[in-house]
């Protein structure tokens, strides 16, 4: 008796201290996970549990229920948001559960499924009830040692424990910690679906909202709306990411504006944005929202005093066109609509068609190509003659890549140079294609000396004049071959001074100084042919073969000649075919010229059959083609 005695006092000691101690961590703990932590194992450790834990409820029934596990062994979860389940009663948000212990062999078959679902042999769960709500639920489960499983007097003792909590929570830090916890977690949640800059949705949460509209039940038809901005990187290039931030925030405020209420828009990052329509019966409909947007890009936004005007390219697509199942195939299909609308002309749209994914997988197996073409040797260099139009003697020759496909034949220039550009292989092969003109620049000068030697022309692309590297390339490609400066004339067009004014500027300066000539090639096509031929230091202008296109244009072409004398520059005139043409620009004063009359691009093995048959070209022994390229 006197032994059962010592033993009863000494086990409730040990629960007081138990309780004691249980109740300093959670009012002395500065971090609410730390204490959590803590309680539990000392939970567990006091009833000789395997795992424990604690569930908390919030006030906001829209708000997570949360739940920290310690156990088994040293596996510890921390606070993480608990999914919803029926069978799970330790988060039945608003149930005053009881104090019980739960074993697999109960007669409640809702408690006999939580039990087994959660594995457990044993447990006990109590409820933490505060003064106008229930708060949370505690459990500890699998009792190990000797005794096979939990008492009444544990569960008692698991009650005063539960009471302790629950006025430790909602009177001490530990609620405010929940509070904050949530409040914090509804801010990671929103950023996590949002995009920071503009506040819209972002890709994650509008590829969410477009499965959710697919997957519903009801007819209304969906389409989604991909916005790309035109030559964005001018912007930030020119005037600052400050002020490209800014252009992006105004985009999606006109946007907002411009589509229905119950639309969906999001910023997929960079310069990229996407609307969900929902409720949209056909493509001119669509069309009609996609024209509101590209009427409320147009408006100016303000930026120090300079006025931007953002340009967009759109692509539609519509769900039940027949190509688009699923919410992933959707955006794809809007995406290659809208890189169609971009390549055909900028600042339109584009409705997806099934044959345009056939062409983008095409594309992309063309780039592929690309990438090997060069350690394959399919790329070619061809030469097309410059012609000094008085004596029809020969002046120098344009040097015009070729791409000989094993298996597709010739690919059109027009067709894999923009593949190259986007790629950035433009730059090596740029490079190959330098070294490779300059290289037949010296064979043709020492087989065929001249009084004054032919000139190279080569085409310098935008990306190319961009790179760090341009001007040490042409530097190494005239050391190594030997070609002299002066006869190596590097050819740009006029998008070079939209991408970067002050760069394209500083750049062929830079090339000028290494004394090769420059040409400004397709002049009078661009955007800016007046207001910035002052500031270049070109030599010839490369009048474009539009200008002979048509008689009426040739008070144009005049002008162009005439332009091109009072700045003391040469003016070559591209794409002459007829005899007709090459008369009249003599007439109008053009000394040179090219085009199908004289001579169309060839292998250098015919170059130099050509130059062997002597300088003068005698137009009317060749049969005039129709087609220039």
């Amino acid at each position: 008796l006197a032994y059962r005695a010592y033993t009863l006092e000494r086990e409730r000691h040990q629960s007081l201290e138990f309780l004691y101690a249980s109740t300093r961590i959670l009012h002395q703990s500065a971090e609410l996970d730390a204490a959590v932590i803590a309680f539990l194992r000392q939970a567990r450790e006091m009833f000789h549990a395997e795992m424990a834990e604690v569930t908390f409820l919030p006030a906001n029934s829209s708000d997570a229920v949360l739940r920290t596990v310690v156990g088994p062994g040293e596996h510890v979860e921390v606070l993480s948001v608990v999914s919803p389940d029926p069978d799970d009663i330790m988060s039945s948000a608003g149930q005053e559960q009881p104090s019980m212990l739960l074993t697999p062999s109960m007669s409640d078959e809702h408690l006999r499924r939580f039990v087994q679902g959660r594995g457990l042999k044993d447990a006990m769960v109590t409820s933490l009830r505060g003064e106008s709500r229930v708060i949370g639920a505690m459990l500890v489960g699998n009792r190990l040692g000797e005794v096979s499983t939990f008492g009444s007097d544990e569960l008692r003792l698991f009650e005063t424990l539960a009471n302790h909590v629950s006025v430790a929570i909602e009177n001490g830090r530990l609620e405010q910690s929940l509070t904050q916890l949530r409040a914090l977690e509804k801010q990671l949640t929103h950023q996590a679906f949002h995009d920071s800059l503009t506040n819209l949705a972002n890709r994650a949460l509008f590829a969410d909202h477009v499965k959710q509209a697919l997957a519903r039940r009801d007819p209304r038809p969906v389409s989604v709306i991909f916005v790309d901005l035109d030559d964005f990187k001018t912007v930030n290039d020119s005037l600052g990411h400050a002020a490209g931030d800014l252009v992006l925030r105004e985009v999606a405020r006109q946007l907002m504006t411009a589509v229905r209420p119950t639309d969906t828009v999001a910023r997929f990052g960079g310069d990229e944005f996407a609307v969900l329509l929902d409720g949209v019966e056909d493509s001119p409909e669509a069309a009609d929202i996609a024209e509101r947007i590209l009427g409320a890009l147009e408006q100016a936004v303000e930026i120090d005093g300079k006025e931007v005007f953002p340009r967009a390219s759109v692509g539609i697509c519509l769900a039940d066109d027949g190509a688009s199942a699923d919410a992933e195939e959707l955006l794809r299909n809007a995406d290659v609509a809208m890189y169609r609308a971009k390549r055909d002309s900028k600042g339109g749209y584009r409705v997806f068609e099934p044959a345009m994914h056939e062409r983008v997988l095409e594309r992309l197996e063309l780039r592929s190509d690309l990438q090997r073409a060069i350690e394959a040797n399919q790329l070619e260099v061809h030469y097309q003659p410059l012609i000094r139009l008085e004596q029809r003697q020969i002046s120098g020759v344009e040097a015009l890549l070729r791409w000989r496909h094993p298996t597709r034949g010739n690919i059109p220039p027009l067709q894999f140079i923009p593949l190259a550009e986007e790629t950035g292989l433009i730059i090596p092969i740029g490079r190959w294609v330098l070294n490779a003109a300059c290289r037949e620049g010296v064979v043709i000068h020492e087989r065929f000396p001249r009084e004054e030697p032919l000139t190279i022309s080569v085409n310098l692309s935008v990306r190319q004049l961009q790179s760090d590297t341009i001007v040490a390339d042409v530097r190494e490609a005239l050391e190594t071959s030997g070609l002299p400066p002066s006869a190596l004339v590097l050819e740009i067009t006029e998008s070079v001074m939209m991408a970067d004014t002050e760069l394209a500027v500083s750049r062929l300066n830079d090339l000028k100084g290494l004394g090769v000539r420059l040409a400004m090639d397709d002049f009078g096509t661009g955007y800016s042919s007046l207001s910035y031929l002052g500031r270049l230091p070109v030599d010839i202008l490369k009048m474009d073969r539009s200008f002979l296109a048509e008689d009426k244009n040739e008070p144009l072409a005049a002008a162009v000649i005439a332009l091109g004398a009072s700045l003391a520059l040469d003016v070559v005139a591209e794409g002459i075919e007829y005899d007709e043409q090459a008369l009249s620009l003599r007439e109008l004063g053009c000394e040179l010229g090219q085009g199908f009359l004289f001579a169309r691009p060839m292998a250098h093995d015919a170059l130099h059959d050509y130059l062997e048959d002597g300088a003068a070209w005698r137009a009317e022994d060749e049969q005039p083609e129709t087609h220039a390229a």
